[in-house]
């Protein structure tokens, strides 16, 4: 009784930010089963949901633990074992109603691949959903109202780079939600820097997502670097504590690491192999390197949600030119006026990952996604600022933003018919 009467509380408390939440679910739902079952228009969703058929269906039937090596190490294996750990779920559920009601030939046995596949992407959708909720929560830490924090989570629910990206079973959105919600524990730890034990808490669960973000996509380490800051914020010069739980925070990023991606530990040599034959890939522009142009380029295309073009590849072209200009220079205008720390815990994952991928040729998009977030906290703060100057301007500037994001993630939709999506779509 009591559940439902909080269950109750919580959904007309948050009525608005449920509908947010459905708005995102549905734009990332929308032709989720596009290409199927004739072909899967993304190629990297074929090394992320193959091996984990394979591995379920191995395992389910031997019990071998060595069936769970998906032998891929082009990327980490945590996005993929995340999709085992579903399929596993459904094989051994559909298992249990085929013993109670006596079915034969097995319930699991009648899903076919595009089913899985579809499967899959629906997983990846309801990760980018939650993406919005975590969005929410982090607008909340900042000291935004409730009606500022849900304009936070509308632009999360209806971005165009997140949204579409979400459609295809890969690993970007999963560790973007992981690592949104690393961030977010960061920022409250740094509120609750009077209460050691509470930082120490929030910090070590941050480090383990970072962890679970690293064995998807190792890039999401940086995420690491933000605990570091609020490490130095709360301890300050107090350098054994410091390092200390520094060392206690690499723990648990390593042991999230080896348990959600074991085989990448066991069988490291591959996976360097194979990292390394990537990176000399992308700095030859090999391969990726269609999309060569880098990040400023999409400022002189004015075609900039043309998706037939070949070089998808900005965060402006994914958040809409007027978004990023407005967001990039309002951190620079409260950088001026006020540096806090919670900018730095911000801002610095962003300002490494740009320099350190920059310099490739290769400029893809889904390196970029989980920047999207941090820039559209910035035109939140902009958007606040700009509300309390001028009210209707305002209001067209948001309902400009709003309903061409929209626009876009719809158009996005119908125009996922053409095979190569590495031409046609953010994803790369």
């Amino acid at each position: 009784m009591k559940f439902i009467v909080t269950a109750k509380w919580f959904i007309k408390s948050n009525w608005l930010l449920i509908i947010i939440f459905i708005i995102a679910l549905l734009l990332r739902l929308q032709g989720a089963d596009f290409g199927l079952p004739q072909y899967y228009l993304q190629p990297d969703e074929r090394r992320l949901v193959e091996p984990a058929i394979h591995m379920v269906v191995d395992f389910a039937y031997t019990h071998d633990l060595t069936k769970l090596d998906p032998k891929m190490y082009v990327y980490p294996h945590g996005g993929l074992n995340i999709f085992f750990i579903v399929y596993l779920f459904i094989f051994y559920s559909l298992k249990i109603i085929d013993k109670l009601f006596n079915i034969y030939p097995p319930l699991f046995n009648l899903l076919a691949e595009s089913d899985l596949f579809l499967i899959a992407r629906v997983v990846v959708a309801m990760f980018g959903s939650f993406i919005v909720l975590v969005a929410y929560k982090i607008a909340k830490t900042l000291n935004f109202n409730k009606s500022w924090a849900l304009f936070y989570a509308l632009l999360i629910a209806v971005s165009f780079g997140l949204v579409s990206d979400s459609h295809f079973a890969t690993a970007n959105s999963i560790s973007i939600f992981m690592g949104s919600l690393s961030t977010l524990f960061c920022l409250i730890a740094l509120q609750s820097k009077l209460n050691k034990k509470k930082v120490l808490l929030y910090l070590f669960m941050a480090a383990f997502l970072v962890g679970v973000a690293t064995s998807i996509r190792n890039m999401r380490v940086l995420y690491f670097i933000q605990i570091f800051i609020v490490f130095l914020a709360v301890f300050k010069k107090d350098y054994l504590n410091l390092f200390k739980y520094l060392f206690v925070s690499v723990f648990f990023v390593i042991l999230a690491t080896l348990i959600f991606s074991p085989f990448v530990f066991i069988n490291s040599k591959s996976f360097i192999e194979d990292g390394i034959l990537g990176i000399q890939e992308v700095q030859k522009g090999g391969q990726l390197g269609r999309t060569s142009t880098g990040i400023i380029y999409p400022f002189f295309n004015n075609n900039f949600v043309d998706y037939d073009q070949k070089i998808p590849n900005s965060l402006a072209k994914n958040m809409g030119v007027i978004t990023f200009v407005t967001s990039v220079l309002f951190i620079c205008y409260k950088l001026y006026k006020k540096r806090e720390v919670e900018d730095l815990v911000l801002l610095s994952v962003a300002v490494i990952q740009i320099l350190f991928l920059i310099r490739y040729p290769s400029q893809m998009v889904r390196w970029y996604l989980n920047i999207i977030p941090i820039l559209l906290i910035y035109f939140t703060y902009f958007s606040r600022f700009l509300y309390k100057k001028n009210k209707l301007l305002f209001i067209v500037l948001a309902l400009f933003v709003v309903s061409t994001q929209l626009f876009y993630s719809f158009e996005f939709s119908f125009a996922k018919t053409k095979k190569d999506t590495r031409e046609l779509l953010v994803s790369g």
